[in-house]
């Protein structure tokens, strides 16, 4: 078979972004090009996560060889899946209209439809009832994920989610294998979501559960007292003992990884348990499970699982069964294969061409671009209908070449017109600006008696920690008198939020000021050695405990939910707990 045209997937993932090049050949996938790039950010921040995927896409869009459009893959945790049952409908317009409103009324109680970019894909019909999913996202994300593609160089017209992706993957398999006919989940685990496919001879579902590899890390550094980061590579420094020699270190930290990979699975199997019991009404139970993801990299994975679930649980290796460019790495391939999975599945319809496939690109954008084509032809009719009128008077070329001279100084001043415009709104907004944040230090000059308030809420936090004690898991007392908790240090950092003008139906947000209150604690730990400190991880979780119970019975200030903590362990008997409490807004100070 010829090849066809080549097809670019950019897939956004939690931990890395992936760059493929996909074309036909001889009726399968052919991979001309792969790039992979890792991310480093914090995980459990949603703005960090952005503009390091901005960061990776530049590194990719300047490798990338493809000059085409590109499709972009959004992770799970951003997307919003319902599913629904309507009434067969044959006529396409209606059809339409019946889905857009069943998507508000599928959507409208989590987030307004004219904040989301929505699609639906019919999963099963007969003559009576059809079955849809609808995929959502937010449209302020993925709009800033078109233009940081953009900025990057890629030209997007597409954007798919992952949860889509691995049934499109298994129909791509099916198109190889011929049809499998057999009722299986495809569990494909990712870092902070996992998705389940679960397909049968008469249809298929999805579902997006928030259980991912990084809930192993996250139980191991709640374990340890550490932060994610030292976790995780602790975690990795664990698996690969455990690949090398086929068990876990005889170590305590060995064993906590155990237990964290144990909770894993059982979490895991847990939530797949669930979603199974609904589903399962519809079909039979799947015959086998089929895994991939980082997140099955955990040891024991596939053996747990399928103890659990009473099923054979096998690795589903869609990249098998697609032809790979000599020059590509073959361990690149193998450490990526779950991100190539998903970027298989969006490019399966240059194989199978009647998969039904979801796209989250806006409308909007969309138009535009359209239009931004047509406005050469505009421009040209524009200049022609401009020019015919002369054509008549070329005989009198005095008086039109004094026209042209006249209309061109009346455009200089139009132009010195609007400069001045501009630089008068320019100022305007500056004053604006400098009003606001004068209004807003007026403010917090108002509120300045609050002081005494926050003080003595923190007063009676000290007070509180002199006549309380704790207990770790084990029932050990530990005491807290003001000997062994004080405030090292305490200062206040103020944000200023700018005004916003009101915008359709909602209402103008007035200039103001936060104010967090950020108090760092000093922790004597006397069990621990100082002499020779090592990090106890159940007494210093009591105290910390402890700590925020005090703090949030005290600071009435706070806003609700608004006390944050950090730590330094080091000395392990001398650490610190940072606090930062964001105030109400009446309680600036």
């Amino acid at each position: 078979m010829a090849k066809v045209s080549a097809k670019t997937i950019i897939n956004c993932g939690t931990t890395h972004v992936t760059g493929s090049v996909f074309s036909e050949k001889n009726g399968a996938l052919y991979l001309e090009q792969f790039i992979t790039e890792p991310l480093s950010y914090d995980y459990s921040d949603e703005n960090s996560w952005e503009s390091e995927i901005a960061r990776a896409m530049r590194v990719i869009a300047k490798q990338i060889k493809s000059e085409g459009n590109v499709a972009l893959v959004v992770p799970g945790q951003f997307l919003i899946t319902k599913e629904a049952r309507i009434a067969t409908v044959t006529d396409e317009s209606r059809r339409r209209k019946i889905y857009a409103e069943e998507a508000a009324a599928q959507f409208q109680r989590l987030i307004p439809l004219d904040e989301l970019v929505w699609d639906a894909q019919s999963v099963n019909r007969d003559e009576i009832e059809e079955e849809l999913i609808f995929f959502a996202m937010k449209l302020e994300k993925a709009n800033r994920l078109i233009e940081q593609a953009r900025l990057a160089g890629l030209k997007p017209t597409h954007i798919q989610p992952n949860t889509i992706l691995d049934i499109q993957a298994y129909r791509y398999l099916e198109r190889l294998n011929g049809t499998l006919n057999e009722t299986v989940l495809v569990l494909n685990v990712g870092a902070k979501t996992s998705n389940l496919t679960y397909v049968s001879p008469t249809g298929y579902s999805v579902n997006n559960i928030n259980v991912g590899g990084n809930f192993v890390t996250q139980t191991i550094a709640e374990a340890q007292g550490i932060d994610f980061e030292k976790a995780e590579r602790l975690k990795l420094e664990v698996f690969s003992v455990y690949n090398e020699t086929g068990a876990f270190p005889a170590t305590d930290v060995g064993g906590v990884v155990a237990a964290a990979c144990d909770k894993f699975v059982r979490r895991l199997s847990k939530e797949i348990t669930l979603r199974l019991v609904v589903l399962r009404k519809r079909g039979d139970k799947p015959t086998r499970i089929l895994a991939s993801g980082r997140g099955r990299l955990a040891p024991g994975f596939f053996q747990s699982l399928s103890t659990l679930q009473k099923v054979p649980v096998e690795r589903l290796s869609v990249t098998d069964y697609v032809e790979i460019a000599p020059y590509i790495p073959e361990g690149e391939i193998k450490e990526n294969s779950a991100q190539l999975q998903e970027a298989i599945g969006a490019a399966a319809i240059l194989v199978v061409p009647e998969i039904p496939t979801v796209n989250l690109f806006p409308q909007e954008l969309v138009k535009i671009a359209a239009f931004k084509k047509q406005i050469p032809w505009y421009v040209l009719g524009g200049m022609m209908i401009a020019v015919a009128p002369w054509l008549v008077f070329m005989k009198a070329e005095e008086q039109a070449v004094a026209m042209v001279k006249d209309i061109q100084e009346q455009q200089k001043a139009i132009n010195s017109l609007n400069e001045r415009k501009i630089r008068v709104q320019n100022l305007q907004k500056g004053i604006d600006a400098c009003n606001d944040y004068v209004v807003s230090v007026d403010r917090i000059l108002d509120n300045r008696y609050n002081w005494n308030e926050v003080l003595e809420e923190l007063q009676k936090t000290q007070l509180e920690l002199a006549s309380l004690a704790s207990k770790t898991t084990d029932g050990e007392l530990v005491p807290a008198s003001d000997r062994h908790i004080w405030i090292e240090s305490m200062e206040v950092k103020r944000n200023y939020v700018p005004a916003k003008d009101a915008d359709g139906d909602k209402p103008a947000v007035p200039a103001k000021v936060n104010s967090d209150l950020i108090v760092t604690f000093k922790l004597l730990i006397p069990e621990i050695d100082g002499m020779n400190p090592s990090h106890n991880a159940k007494i210093f979780n009591a105290r910390l405990k402890m700590l925020r119970e005090v703090l949030a019975r005290n600071m009435h200030s706070a806003e609700p939910g608004g006390i944050s903590d950090s730590a330094n362990l080091n000395p392990a008997n001398l650490p610190t707990i940072t606090f930062t409490i964001r105030l109400k807004d009446k309680e600036g100070i």
